[in-house]
């Protein structure tokens, strides 16, 4: 996560991404992906947001 942002339960974060085969914006749920951000994965522990980002990041042929 960003240094300046800590996700916590008073400020839950989201992790969005662009998908590269069709160009829309999903968010991430359950290490996959959703193109409605009303599925979104709330992350309100910096530790668990840090791994899903990571796992995010690992998807780089999938989103960015």
């Amino acid at each position: 996560m960003s240094k300046g942002f800590i996700p916590s339960p008073a400020t839950p974060a989201v992790i969005t991404a662009n998908d590269l085969r069709q160009g829309h914006c999903v968010w991430m749920r359950d290490g996959d992906w959703t193109a409605d951000p009303r599925e979104a994965e709330l992350f309100e522990d910096e530790a668990i947001a840090e791994l899903a980002l990571l796992d995010a990041i690992a998807q780089a042929s999938v989103v960015v």
